[in-house]
Formats: structure tokens, C-alpha cells, sequence
């Protein structure tokens, strides 16, 4: 059986590293206070929804304020929608942020 024997020196300790810029971080999270939840591939609940930009059976394109988000898809259509939360329903095939 192969055991380690204790050198005596004990294991240096790196300083933890944050990889990330955070001034870009900081930035980016607040283009938009919209926060959007996806369940699977067919359904969406998008909160800070400011309006419909572009609306069909295959694309839908809404506002957040300083960036828009495009489903595309089949079948879409928004289930439901108010002043600021909206429900986009149908089968995503894919799902991009537009500013």
C-alpha cells in the first residue's frame, strides 16, 4: 500500500479569485428589470413585459425597455398579458435577447 508521508510543510492557501469583470456584470444586469421564467420548451412567464413589438405564429418580440426578447417557434401565442407580465405559450425553438 502506497501512503503519503507528511513533508512538514503545510499546503499554501491561494487567495479565492473572482473571474469575472463585476463592473461588466453590474452593467448588464440592470438593462433591464424584467426577470422571464421558462418551463421546458413551451411555455414562458415574462414579468417587466412593456409592450408587444412584433407578434405572429412563429416569432414573438417583446419590449423590456432597453432590450427586447424574441421566441421563435411554432404555434406561439401569448396566453395571457397585463401591464407588465406577459405568458408567451407554443413550442420555442429558440429564445434570443435583442438590444
Amino acid at each position: 500500500m502506497n501512503r503519503r508521508r507528511p513533508t512538514g510543510k503545510k499546503a499554501e492557501k491561494k487567495p479565492f479569485r473572482l473571474l469575472v469583470d463585476t463592473q461588466k456584470l453590474a452593467q448588464s444586469a440592470h438593462l433591464t428589470d424584467s426577470r422571464i421564467e421558462i418551463l421546458g420548451n413551451t411555455e414562458a412567464v415574462v414579468e417587466g413585459c412593456k409592450g408587444v413589438l412584433e407578434y405572429d405564429e412563429n416569432v414573438i418580440v417583446l419590449n423590456l425597455g432597453k432590450m427586447s426578447v424574441k421566441f421563435e417557434g411554432e404555434d406561439l401565442s401569448l396566453k395571457c398579458m397585463n401591464d407588465s407580465d406577459a405568458v408567451v405559450e407554443g413550442v420555442f425553438v429558440s429564445i434570443e435577447y435583442l438590444r
